[in-house]
């Protein structure tokens, strides 16, 4: 599959789609930066970054802290962790999405953020 793209979202089930898309884009992710829009664990999150980061790309890790109908407005909030570079660049693409929302330079700070957020929520 041919990766045309300077913003790659992969909004998927989880990692092993992740992992599954990655395989799917070839050896060279230079200039790219991979959003991971799904749920799992901070490992998960951290193997992600790894295989981005060695494919020459830059990594974010992505929690989605919004109900589907709210995607697009302000009541939205994404969670985003990883590269700040990348996330500055694309911060006004974010933000058409959900009110953005950078919690920290370690791949997986956004996955234990969302999973956090989800106890507090269904408790």
């Amino acid at each position: 599959m041919a990766v045309h793209g300077e913003l790659i979202l992969l909004t998927v089930t989880d990692y092993a789609a992740v992992q599954q898309s990655l395989d799917g884009f070839g050896a060279d992710l230079s200039g790219r930066t991979v959003v991971a829009m799904c749920t799992g664990t901070e490992g998960d999150a951290r193997a992600a970054s790894e295989r981005v980061n060695g494919l020459g790309g830059r990594y974010l890790d992505a929690g989605i802290q919004a109900a589907p109908e709210t995607i697009g407005t302000d009541a939205a909030t994404i969670l985003y962790s990883g590269s700040r570079p990348a996330f500055q660049q694309h911060e006004a693409t974010f933000g058409r999405l959900s009110t953005p929302r950078f919690v920290g330079e370690a791949p997986e700070a956004a996955a234990v953020w969302d999973l956090a957020l989800f106890g507090v929520w269904y408790d």
